[in-house]
C-alpha cells in the first residue's frame, strides 16, 4: 500500500487525525493487514478523500478515484463502539466495468490488453486457464468475517461488459453481520428486463452454507441477440428463476454440492429455421432454406424445468417447441466436475422426404462443450436402406422419409409448470403462428 497524506495529526490525542490522503495499492483487502478493516478483494486501487479520526471511528468521507477500470467514489465510517466493529458506506460508481466485480465472487478481473489487474490476480488467471474450469474455484476469507459487521450500499449508473451485455442500473445492499454476509438485494437491469438477486453465506457453519436466489424477469432476448436479414425478431422474452443452497466456501463449492431448482422460459419470437431443420438432421429441407432464403419460424415457446440435486442437474421438463419442429431434451448438468451430457431430440411437424434424425449428444465441458449426432440410429436408419434397395432401388430412401410426427406441446401448461416454482412470467404463450411456414 503506498499513500500520501496533507493535513493535521496532533501527536498528543490519537483521535485527531484530519488530513486529506492520496492511497493506492494492489487490493482493498490488504488493508486489513494495517489496521482492522475486513474488506473485500478487489484489482488495483488508488482513491483520494478526505480522513478523519473522531473518537472511535474512522471516517473516509468525499473520496473519489478508481478500483481496476472503474471509478469509485463516496463515503466510509469505522465505527469501534459497538459489540463489533461497524462499518458503513454509500458508494458510487458511474462508469462500472464489470468484470472488476470478479474478485467479489472469486474469480479475478480480465488480465488482457488495457485492462488492470494485480501480478497475483495475473498468476490466478493462469492457473484457472489450466484447470479447465469456468466456476470461480478461489475460497472466500470467511475467517475474517465475523471480524466486523457491514452496511454497504452500491450503485453502478453504467456498466460496460466485454461481451457488450446490455447492463444498467446495478444496485447492491451488503450487509455483513455476525460473521453472515448477505446481499439484499442485488438487483440490474438487462435488456429491458431485471434480475434479482438475494444471497445468503453464512460462515458460522462448517462448511460455509450458502442460498441463492435469483428471479429473471421480462429480459428481451431480442436485445442480447439482435436481428440479421430476415430475422427481425429473434428469440423472445426470458422469465427465470434460481433458487439452491450448497455448502462450501467458494462459488465452485456451493455449485457443486448445490440442491434446488432452476427453471427457465421463452415466451415468443423467432428462431432460425435453418437451425431447427439442422438440429433435426432435415437434409432436403435445409438445402431449400439454403436455396430460397425461406423465412424464420415462429418460437411457440421454451421451457427449462432442472431439479439439482447434490450438484447435478437433472431436466424435468426441456423443451423447445416451434411452430415447424419440437425439440426435447434429457441428460444431466454435473457442476462438481462441470461436465456435460445432454441428449436433443428433434421431431418435425411436416413431411421431408430425406431426414437423417437421430438425437444430437452434447457433451464436454462448460468450458469446452461438444455437439455430436449419435451414430447408431444414423447406421440403423443407412442398414435399412441398404437391405431395402437391394429389393428395389426405389425402396432404399423410405427409412429416411419424414412423415412429420411431431405435435405441438401445451406451452400453457408448461408454463404454469415453471410458474409453480416461481419463475414471474405471463399467464398465457405468446400467440404462435400456424404451422404453415
Amino acid at each position: 500500500i503506498t499513500a500520501a497524506a496533507a493535513g493535521t495529526i496532533r501527536a498528543a490525542d490519537v483521535d485527531g487525525i484530519d488530513i486529506d490522503i492520496d492511497v493506492s495499492g494492489a487490493s482493498l483487502a490488504d488493508i486489513k493487514r494495517y489496521a482492522p478493516v475486513n474488506l473485500p478483494n478487489t484489482p488495483p486501487y488508488r482513491l483520494q478523500g478526505r480522513f478523519r479520526n473522531p473518537r472511535e471511528a474512522f471516517i473516509f468521507e468525499s473520496f473519489s478515484g478508481r478500483v481496476g477500470d472503474s471509478d469509485l467514489s463516496g463515503d466510509a465510517s469505522y465505527s469501534r463502539n459497538t459489540k463489533r466493529p461497524l462499518l458503513k458506506a454509500n458508494l458510487v460508481s458511474n462508469l462500472l466495468d464489470l468484470d472488476d466485480l470478479g474478485p467479489l465472487v472469486g474469480a479475478p478481473p480480465k488480465t488482457g490488453a488495457g485492462e488492470t489487474a494485480a501480478p497475483e490476480q495475473k498468476q490466478q488467471v493462469q492457473k484457472i486457464d489450466a484447470s479447465g474450469k469456468v466456476l470461480p474455484q478461489r475460497k472466500f476469507a470467511v475467517e475474517d468475517w465475523p471480524v466486523m459487521d457491514a452496511q454497504v450500499r452500491f450503485e453502478g449508473k453504467r456498466i460496460v461488459d466485454a461481451a457488450q451485455v446490455p447492463i444498467e442500473n446495478l444496485s447492491a445492499n451488503w450487509i455483513m453481520e455476525a460473521g453472515v454476509l448477505r446481499f439484499e438485494p442485488l438487483r440490474f437491469r438487462i435488456a429491458g428486463g431485471t434480475v434479482t438477486a438475494n444471497v445468503n453465506l453464512d460462515s458460522n457453519a462448517k462448511p460455509l452454507a450458502g442460498k441463492l436466489k435469483i428471479d429473471l424477469t421480462g429480459v428481451n432476448l431480442r436485445t442480447l441477440v439482435p436481428g440479421s436479414g430476415k430475422m427481425q425478431d429473434p428469440l423472445g422474452t426470458l422469465y427465470g428463476r434460481i433458487d439452491i443452497a450448497g455448502r462450501g466456501a467458494s462459488i465452485a463449492d456451493l455449485f457443486g454440492t448445490a440442491d434446488g431448482r432452476l427453471a427457465l422460459l421463452v415466451n415468443g419470437g423467432q428462431v432460425s429455421n435453418l437451425l431447427i431443420e439442422l438440429v433435426g438432421l432435415d437434409v432436403a429441407e435445409a438445402l431449400r432454406i439454403l436455396a430460397t432464403k425461406d423465412p424464420d419460424v415462429r418460437l411457440r415457446c421454451a421451457v427449462a424445468d432442472l431439479s439439482i440435486k447434490s450438484g447435478v442437474a437433472t431436466p424435468q421438463v426441456l423443451v423447445i417447441d416451434t411452430t415447424d419442429t419440437v425439440v426435447t431434451g434429457s441428460g444431466s448438468i454435473n457442476f462438481k466436475t462441470e461436465g456435460l451430457q445432454l441428449v436433443t431430440r428433434a421431431e418435425p411437424k411436416d413431411f421431408s422426404p430425406f431426414v437423417l434424425r437421430t438425437p444430437i449428444n452434447i457433451g464436454g465441458t462448460f468450458k469446452d462443450p461438444a455437439v455430436k449426432p449419435q451414430m447408431g440410429p444414423l447406421a440403423a436408419r443407412g442398414a435399412a436402406g441398404l437391405l431395402l434397395g437391394l429389393v428395389n432401388p426405389l425402396l432404399a430412401v423410405i427409412p429416411f422419409v419424414e412423415t412429420g410426427p411431431g405435435v405441438d406441446s401445451d406451452c400453457g401448461q408448461l408454463m404454469q409448470q415453471v410458474k409453480s416454482k416461481g419463475v414471474k412470467a405471463p399467464n398465457q404463450p405468446a400467440a404462435a403462428a400456424s404451422n404453415t411456414k
